[in-house]
């Protein structure tokens, strides 16, 4: 799911498997794309009136994936990329769009960075990377990725000078990074637990959130919340959790916003917090569902819950005011 003014773009299952554009204000939605001939769609981006999304191959030993850059104005697509493999996921920001290619000889990987700028019509490579390379999001002058050179650790990359900053070590999904105005915010979490293979046997897990804030260029960091879960029990369905978890960050301007899930025995509450960062004044949107996806855009809060719909506050609730108009798109 992603999101710019009053358009988002997600994948769709039904009535057919393909990239689909919804109007927030109006519900109405339109295929972009529907997943034919072998080939299927990657999860899209939108900026403005610019959405892309990645076209791979069904047949994962297929090379000739594609990247498509569709006008939502004009209504015109077209392929600004092809006949190479790529790591699933492409971002656009602006005037530029960026994915990942990836080419393999035996056991060796090779990740390239490559850049489209849409109003120069031209393409070209940032960086290229000894081993398997993951694309987060990008803003601005900065792209994040894993850096496969650094134990897969996750950097911001400026496009520009082709100087990084590291935001953390390995074993961390770069999409869970979200950037604006040079800031970047995550949550970091540690797990530990004992756990045994033994059918009924005790299970005991504790899970430690953190949320920070990355300053770019210099890597100074900000931690915003902090929670910590623990529980116990002997499989699904029989875990007693107590604490707090922390996750879904997300940036736009002065507003990070977050998941809080609260938990006491088996019984959970969630909701969705909304801090604005230069005073730390917050406000909360209390959920019944689990929401699955959070993200602002252009002033507005919008996320998933776990039944599939779409909610969105218009505007953002401000920390002085504890409700929020909402609307909701199935």
């Amino acid at each position: 799911m992603a999101v710019s003014g009053d358009r988002l773009v997600g994948q769709a299952s039904l009535p057919a498997d393909g990239i689909v554009l919804c109007s927030l204000s109006t519900g109405e939605i339109q295929y972009l794309d529907r997943e034919t001939d072998g080939f299927e769609s990657g999860a899209p981006d939108i900026s403005g009136d610019y959405a892309v999304w990645v076209r791979v191959p069904g047949n994962v030993t297929t090379d000739g994936g594609e990247v498509v850059l569709a006008d939502l104005v004009n209504g015109t697509q077209e392929v600004i990329d092809e006949g190479h493999r790529y790591d699933g996921r492409v971002r656009i920001a602006g005037d530029r769009v960026c994915w990942m290619e990836r080419e393999s000889s035996g056991t060796d990987v090779v990740s390239t960075l490559r850049v489209h700028g849409i109003r120069e019509n031209r393409t070209w490579s940032v960086k290229t990377f000894k081993g398997s390379a993951a694309l987060g999001e990008i803003e601005g002058e900065w792209v994040v990725c894993t850096d496969p050179e650094q134990k897969n650790a996750v950097v911001a990359l400026n496009i520009t000078d082709r100087s990084e900053v590291v935001l953390s070590g390995p074993v961390r999904n770069p999409e869970d990074f979200s950037i604006s105005e040079g800031r970047v915010l995550w949550v970091k979490k540690d797990i530990n637990g004992l756990f045994s293979r033994k059918p009924c046997a005790v299970q005991r897990i504790s899970i430690d959130s953190v949320l920070s804030l990355i300053s770019l260029p210099d890597g100074g960091i900000i931690d915003l919340a902090a929670a910590s879960l623990s529980g116990e029990g002997r499989g699904p369905g029989d875990f007693l959790m107590n604490g707090a978890d922390l996750g879904y960050a997300a940036i736009e301007g002065d507003h990070a916003a977050w998941v809080l899930r609260a938990y006491a025995g088996k019984t959970s509450t969630s909701a969705i917090v909304v801090r604005r960062i230069s005073d730390g004044a917050e406000s909360r949107i209390t959920r019944n569902g689990t929401v699955r996806a959070l993200t602002i855009a252009d002033g507005r809060l919008v996320w998933r819950e776990s039944a599939g719909q779409v909610y969105l506050a218009v505007p953002i609730p401000p920390p002085d005011d504890h409700s929020c108009r909402t609307a909701a798109r199935g």
